[in-house]
């Protein structure tokens, strides 16, 4: 077995002129959110990733899509891309569900939630039900420029609750709900980094977030 060789991820604390702000808001049931904004061009991924995918299983998507997997495959951190301009205000806010809040997943089912269900946010509305499955209204498409890639710990008991209620067992929440260190959840990142800015042109960092309680 050998690993890749990653780069440090170097995350900063809220405060100053911010291109992306997270509030965890349920600390209890996410201890680490790392968040990085890219500028992004996307486009099709190169054949030795689409190979690579597809023998595990996984249908290839588009670069950015791809590398999330590709991470998640690899060192076992499920990932997840937003676009950011589909977010107000490009705020995270990983919150608890209101009862009878409604998202539609990226399968295009509509899913009722409740308190017991975390999600992921902005100000407006949830955008992800948190380590399960990402929401439509923030799908990253050919014409995103700029994605909030979300690497995080999840409380492995609220996955593994959720999944069952709603009944959407996913890669991601198979993971997460045997429970995660959260060290991983920084070598994601920093492998996720490596890999968007090798495979799409022009890419780049804008910010890093990090909060960890």
């Amino acid at each position: 077995l050998r690993l890749p060789d990653m780069p440090p991820f170097e995350g900063r604390p809220p405060g100053g002129d911010e291109s992306v702000a997270v509030d965890l808001e349920a600390p209890d049931l996410c201890p680490r959110y790392c968040a990085q904004v890219f500028e992004v061009r996307v486009g099709p991924s190169p054949e030795w990733l689409r190979q690579r995918l597809e023998a595990a299983g996984v249908r290839s998507i588009s670069n950015i899509v791809d590398v999330t997997n590709y991470v998640m495959l690899e060192i076992g951190q499920p990932l997840h891309a937003f676009d950011r301009a589909r977010l107000t205000d490009g705020r995270i806010i990983v919150r608890r569900a209101g009862d009878g809040e409604v998202l539609e997943t990226l399968d295009h089912q509509q899913r009722t939630l409740n308190r017991d269900v975390l999600v992921i946010a902005d100000p407006a509305r949830a955008v992800g039900i948190a380590g399960v499955m990402g929401g439509v209204n923030s799908e990253v498409d050919d014409d995103t420029t700029s994605i909030i890639l979300e690497s995080a710990t999840f409380n492995m008991v609220s996955i593994r609750h959720t999944a069952r209620a709603l009944k959407l067992r996913t890669d991601a929440s198979v993971r997460f709900e045997r429970g995660l260190d959260p060290a991983l959840a920084s070598q994601a990142a920093a492998r996720a980094t490596q890999l968007l800015l090798e495979l799409c042109p022009g890419s780049r960092v804008v910010e890093l977030r990090d909060i960890y309680l």
